[in-house]
Order: structure tokens, then C-alpha cells, then sequence
């Protein structure tokens, strides 16, 4: 008995704690959140590393109902992590804890959780676990009467298993296996992949993709993407596909990532994309080109060279290349711009000239010369080098023509003919020469000008022209300025001037004319006469 009354003391006062106090009207909110995982891309192949976007889904429960905000409280999980593992299936989980953080009542994500499946796996529909870890309220107290009070919260700690459908599927899979490349920096060229389907299935009307995310690379017209049609593609076959690339000028010598994807479609007829493959891309290093041992003969006012040697500096042979003047100083002239090389591999010299007239009114001393390279690269593709700036020293003027006068002796108030002795002092023969004089006051001429031909080098030709001196000139030394215009060897046109000493006298007295004509009127007279007389 006393036993007895013992145990139902003890249950009076634990009912009396657990009830209300007379007067208070004591609520509460009571329910818990639900969680499950998915994924919407569920499938997975052997031999490949893949990223699953797991969802976490809270359709939560009530049990007891109350205000919103309450409602709220106890159905949302907080502090939430999953962990994914594999279980049994033959999937190697390379992801860790993924913190989730709040997840009220609805869908949260995606979580990205990255799996590789083994090379051996069995196609089929696995079952992953994730174990689930979270906070939530459970029970929420407040009293009606008194909304001022804090509502009492009753917080758990929850640690579940849920499970991650997942379907492996043994599809076409592929990996790169090679990489060949002929390309350099600054030009144009091929890169060849070889990809390998390791699947055991036949991947149909297969394209092979590759993107490049690098503004120094870039595909033919400037892309950014290219395909490759490759068709049917057999488990365990190799298929090259080859793309025109394009690297900037000056582009670091290092190795670009290129992505790869294999677009195709199953024995269903299903399309489906592979995963991306990385594809490494290291260009060559730019060609080069050197100019080499400088011969040039460049003076004001005539016709030069400017040659030298080209140099092959780079690592690869070239063909059909071709040396171009891209810039010239001002007023100056190039016969021809472009000077054939032909072919030339690695540390190959070949010499080159080119013919350059300088103008008249040039001055003497250094010019810069541009000059490229224009060259096919061993895979066929047309490039251009970058400039070759070289400076050349223009020597001053040097006189082609000596001229004199084989008499300078002229008579006032006379009619004259002056011969001119034109010598040619250059190094190359002139043709087309032709001399004119300029007569001002008081000289006038009829006929100022004179053609002399062909003067080879030293040698020398007479010509004449007409001089008129007026009557009123004073007997002196006047200077005539004579003209020279001329082609060179390479055909151009060019001017040279001079200057000769004209000599202007008075004429003879006209005493000894009155005398000589009394001599032979006397004379005349005699010899009438004598027949007279006779």
C-alpha cells in the first residue's frame, strides 16, 4: 500500500508540471520537415567522371497546427549537410560533405556532387546513400493570453539515410589519345586530335567539337568553334579530326586548353553529348627571319641599291617565300617591291637587292626601310612575318656630268654657236641625255637645246647650241646654267644641273676696215689706169 501511494504521488506532481497553471492557456505548433534527394540527370557511364546536380526536396509535416511564422519554424531543416556514398554500387564518390545550409518547405539546389564510375561497371539502377544531417524545431510553446512572452522552443538534432537513384549506362565513351600540331605563333595552322571510343557501343553520325575559350587562339574566320563530321564510330576505333588554327602575333608560348564534345546518337537513334574533353594546344614558336650583311649604294639624286641577306632564323622550313618593301621614306621609289627567295630551311642565307631612287631634293644621311617576309608554312598556308625594320645611310650628292665649253669667246651684238663638251663622271651608264641651256638677258638663243644619246661611264660627247648676245651687252663674264635630264640604268628619270662661264667681248675696231677698203679702192683705181694708159 505504501508502495502504492508512493508511485501515485510521484504521477500527481509530474501531471501537475506537466498541466497549465490555472488561468494560463498554454499552445503549441508541432511538426517536422521531410527531406529526400534527386537528380533530374541521373544517368552515368563506365569510365567516366561526371557531375550530378542532386536536388533536396522538404515536403515537411504538421502535426499540430498554430500561426504561420510557427508553422514555418518547425518544418524547416537548418544547418543542413549531405553526404553522398557509394554503397554498393561501383561508383567512386569525389566529393565531400556539401554544406546545404536552410531548407524550408519546396525544392533547394542543385548540390554538384562529382562521381567517376568504374571502367567495369554493369549498366543498371543503383541506389546511393546520402546521409542527411540537420537542425529543426519540433515544438513550439506560447501562450495565447500573454503574446508578449517568447514562445519555448524544442530544437532536435536530426542524422538520416535517405537514398540517390542513379542509372548506369554503358554508352559510347571517348578520350583523347593524341594531339599533333604544326602550328606556330603568329601564323596559321592544323591541330589533329585523335579521340578513341572506349565504349562498347556504336556511336552514329558522330561530331567532334572543339572550342577554345582563348582570345589568342582561334579557329579559320576568326571562330570560336569548330566541327568535324566523323560518321559512325565503331567501340574501340580511333578517329582523327583536324581544324585550321589561327594564334595571334606575340601569343605566350604555353600550352592553351581547347574543349572537346562528341555530339552523336545512339542505336536508338537518341541524341546524346559526351562529356568535354580537355585538349591541350602548345604552339611552335613564331617564325623569324633576320637581314643580314648590309650592301647598299644610295645618293641623293640617283638611282641605288639595297641589298643584303635574308636569314631563316626560325625552326621550320618555309617555300615560295618572298621579301616585300612594306615602307619606304618619302618621295622615295622602288623599282620593284617584292624579291623571290624561293625555299629555305632552318639557317638557309639567300641574298636579295633591291633597286631604289632617291629623290633629287632628298637630304644625306640614315632612312628606315621596312621590309616583310611572305611565305608559305609546311602545312600550305600563306603567312606573313612580322616587319623588318633596317635604316640605311643615304650618301650625299655625287655630280654624274662634267660639262665645259670647247670656246667661251663671245662678240657683242653677235650670233654664236657654243659648243658644250658633256662628260659622264658616274659609275653607270646614262641614256637619253639631253642638255639645254638657259639664256636670259642679255643672252637669248633660237636653239637651247641639244641632244647627246648614250653616255657610257668617262665617256664624253659634243654638242651645240645657239647664243645670241644683244647689242647692248657689256663686255664680261656672264654665267649660262645648262640642264641635264637623263635615264639611269633602272629607267628613272632624273635632272642634273650645271653651270658654264660664257665670255662676252667687244668687237673688233673699225679703223683697219676703212683702211682695207681704201686699199683696194686705190688699188681698183690703179689698175684703171694702167689699162687706160694702155
Amino acid at each position: 500500500m505504501r508502495t502504492a501511494l508512493r508511485v501515485l504521488l510521484v504521477g500527481l506532481v509530474v501531471c501537475s508540471l506537466a498541466l497549465p497553471a490555472f488561468g494560463q492557456e498554454d499552445q503549441s505548433v508541432v511538426g517536422e520537415p521531410v527531406l529526400s534527394v534527386f537528380a533530374p540527370n541521373d544517368l552515368l557511364v563506365p569510365g567516366e567522371e561526371t557531375t550530378l546536380d542532386v536536388y533536396v526536396a522538404n515536403t515537411g509535416t504538421i502535426d499540430r497546427g498554430g500561426p504561420a511564422s510557427y508553422l514555418e519554424r518547425v518544418t524547416t531543416a537548418r544547418a543542413t549537410t549531405l553526404e553522398l556514398r557509394p554503397g554498393s554500387a561501383p561508383i567512386e564518390i569525389d566529393t565531400g560533405r556539401y554544406p546545404v545550409g536552410t531548407v524550408p518547405i519546396g525544392t533547394q539546389g542543385p548540390y554538384q556532387f562529382t562521381v567517376t564510375v568504374d571502367d567495369d561497371a554493369e549498366p543498371g539502377v543503383y541506389e546511393l546513400p546520402v546521409v542527411v544531417t540537420y537542425t529543426y524545431t519540433h515544438i513550439v510553446r506560447y501562450e495565447t493570453d500573454n503574446p508578449e512572452r517568447e514562445p519555448r522552443f524544442s530544437d532536435w538534432d536530426v542524422s538520416k539515410r535517405v537514398e540517390l537513384v542513379v542509372r548506369v549506362e554503358d554508352r559510347p565513351r571517348f578520350s583523347v589519345t593524341d594531339v599533333d600540331s604544326d602550328v606556330q605563333v603568329g601564323s596559321r595552322g592544323t591541330v589533329t586530335v585523335a579521340v578513341t571510343n572506349d565504349g562498347v557501343n556504336t556511336a552514329r553520325d558522330a561530331v567532334i567539337t572543339l572550342t577554345t575559350g582563348d582570345p589568342e587562339i582561334r579557329f579559320a574566320e576568326n571562330a570560336t568553334v569548330a566541327e568535324t563530321f566523323v560518321g559512325s564510330w565503331e567501340p574501340g576505333e580511333t578517329r582523327r579530326a583536324s581544324y585550321v588554327v589561327d594564334v595571334v602575333p606575340d601569343a605566350a608560348r604555353r600550352a592553351y586548353p581547347l574543349r572537346a564534345v562528341v555530339d552523336y546518337r545512339d542505336s536508338e537513334g537518341i541524341a546524346h553529348t559526351s562529356p568535354p574533353l580537355t585538349v591541350s594546344l602548345r604552339p611552335d614558336a613564331e617564325q623569324t627571319f633576320d637581314l643580314q650583311s648590309p650592301n647598299d649604294t644610295l645618293r641623293v639624286g640617283a638611282t641605288g641599291r639595297v641589298g643584303g641577306e635574308v636569314v631563316n632564323t626560325g625552326t621550320r622550313p618555309v617555300t615560295d617565300a618572298a621579301l616585300v618593301v612594306e615602307t619606304l621614306p618619302e618621295a622615295f621609289t622602288v623599282v620593284e617591291r617584292t624579291y623571290p627567295l624561293g625555299d629555305l630551311e632552318p639557317g638557309d642565307r639567300v641574298p636579295f637587292e633591291f633597286t631604289v631612287a632617291v629623290p633629287d631634293d632628298a637630304d644625306p644621311g640614315p632612312r628606315r626601310f621596312g621590309f616583310v617576309v611572305e611565305y608559305e608554312t609546311a602545312a600550305g598556308y600563306d603567312a606573313v612575318s612580322d616587319r623588318l625594320d633596317r635604316s640605311r645611310v643615304v650618301g650625299a650628292r655625287r655630280d654624274v656630268f662634267a660639262i665645259d665649253t670647247a670656246e667661251s669667246t663671245v662678240e657683242v651684238d653677235s650670233d654664236n654657236r657654243l659648243e658644250l663638251v658633256v662628260t659622264n663622271t658616274g659609275s653607270e651608264t646614262v641614256s637619253d641625255v639631253r642638255v639645254a641651256i638657259d639664256a636670259v638677258d642679255p643672252l637669248s638663243s633660237d636653239v637651247p637645246a641639244a641632244y647627246v644619246g648614250t653616255l657610257a661611264p668617262g665617256e664624253s660627247a659634243r654638242v651645240a647650241v645657239q647664243v645670241t648676245v644683244d647689242d647692248d651687252a657689256v663686255a664680261t663674264s656672264y654665267p649660262v646654267a645648262v640642264t641635264l635630264t637623263y635615264e639611269d640604268e633602272r629607267g628613272v628619270v632624273r635632272t642634273a644641273t650645271s653651270v658654264v662661264g660664257l665670255d662676252i667681248v667687244e668687237p673688233a675696231s673699225s679703223v683697219p676696215v676703212v683702211a682695207l677698203v681704201a686699199v683696194v679702192a686705190a688699188v681698183v683705181l690703179g689698175s684703171g689706169w694702167w689699162w687706160f694708159r694702155r
